[in-house]
């Protein structure tokens, strides 16, 4: 990547490409902790509920990402070849 692209960079692209690597984690640390198969009693509960809900958006922000950088992109035979 040059100099010249770098500027060009949109770095909030960027961030929320961050965020949703860490929500993908989060996501498949409650997967693998057992924690979809506990019963949700008591007020301890609602923060790792809270936070379990909000990580689930880690696939829809990827598909807005990808469809924000696709979007000057047009459709030709070298497009589909790569």
């Amino acid at each position: 990547m040059t100099l010249k692209n770098i500027d060009n960079r949109d770095t909030s692209a960027d961030i929320i490409r961050i965020i949703a690597v860490f929500l993908v984690i989060c996501v498949h640390f409650f997967l693998m902790s057992g924690f979809y198969g506990q019963n949700i009693d008591g007020f301890e509960m609602y923060p790792l509920v809270t936070m379990r809900t909000l990580s689930e958006i880690c696939v829809p922000l990827f598909m807005i990402l990808t469809g924000y950088l696709m979007c000057g992109k047009k459709p030709n035979r070298d497009y589909y070849s790569k």
